[in-house]
């Protein structure tokens, strides 16, 4: 019997050679010099950058490259502290507050990642990018048609930069979706007709109030279940299964329809079910 692979598994995995693939090139570009050492940043310290860290620091170790860590951002400093302190780094490069990205991008990384809330991520992204930072930036990229439109004119600007900028969506990575793409390409079942895409869980994780808690800091810390900080359940998790659809028809959908509702959720506003029917011409459908 084949070993059976967790989600925790395939996701480090799958986020490893993302990361491997945007550290490729800029470690090709430091070839000539010789040097094989990488200094990187983290923007965002929760669950998710703390995993990124140990994705970017394993894809360092496939191409034989040192990475350290010089500096770390978060809405909430003890965050920020509880990162630095576990990979060795100074108190003085740990920073808090909203406005705490700055000071990262103001130091002397050459990769930045980046793990906040999604509805920061167009932000941060520019002001990487302006800095010269190469980027990851954790998926969902934005949470609203500006921000999205923010992210590609972003990505322009990187391009003519020559930077080296990865998103999450590591099914892309995954050796069993590109393996499948490939046959697909190759005609093993025909054209794609129609489909259907589906993401079916609970609720990750809910985070109560605390008492005197400000707006921005409560939304902040239950991003997940704002629609403003996550893009809502479509956006913020099923953009991964979505993304193989879009990937594996090569277009986008000409129309969309569909409805949802709010039934069990205990904080914030996001919905609990949705039921979308996506146009791709042609009669081809993907529900």
């Amino acid at each position: 019997m084949k070993p059976q692979v967790s989600r925790r598994t395939f996701l480090g995995n799958t986020t490893l050679a993302g990361a491997a693939l945007a550290t490729s090139s800029l470690f090709a570009s430091n070839l000539n010099t010789g040097t094989k050492k990488l200094k990187f940043a983290l923007i965002g310290c929760g669950g998710r950058g703390n995993g990124a860290i140990k994705n970017f620091q394993d894809a360092c170790k496939v191409l034989g490259i040192e990475p350290t860590l010089v500096g770390t951002a978060d809405a909430f400093r003890d965050k920020a502290l509880a990162t630095g302190k576990r990979h060795g780094l100074a108190e003085d490069k740990c920073y808090g507050g909203f406005d705490a990205y700055h000071k990262v991008l103001a130091g002397d990384a050459d990769f930045v990642l980046m793990a906040t809330p999604p509805g920061f991520r167009p932000l941060h992204f520019a002001a990487a990018v302006e800095a010269g930072k190469h980027c990851f930036i954790e998926k969902p990229v934005a949470v609203d048609p500006v921000g999205a439109r923010s992210i590609i004119a972003t990505g322009e600007i990187a391009k003519k930069k020559g930077l080296g900028v990865v998103t999450g969506t590591q099914r892309r990575h995954s050796a069993g979706y590109r393996r499948n793409k490939a046959l697909i390409d190759a005609g093993a079942i025909g054209d794609i007709k129609g489909g259907v895409v589906q993401w079916n869980s609970r609720v990750p994780w809910i985070k109560r109030r605390n008492d005197g808690e400000s707006d921005a800091d409560y939304m902040a810390r239950n991003w997940l279940n704002f629609t403003e900080m996550s893009g809502d359940h479509i956006v913020e998790q099923h953009v991964h299964n979505i993304d193989v659809c879009l990937w594996f028809l090569g277009k986008l959908p000409v129309s969309a329809i569909g409805f949802g509702g709010r039934a069990r959720r205990e904080t914030g506003n996001q919905f609990d079910f949705f039921s979308v029917d996506l146009d791709f011409g042609d009669n081809i459908h993907i529900h």
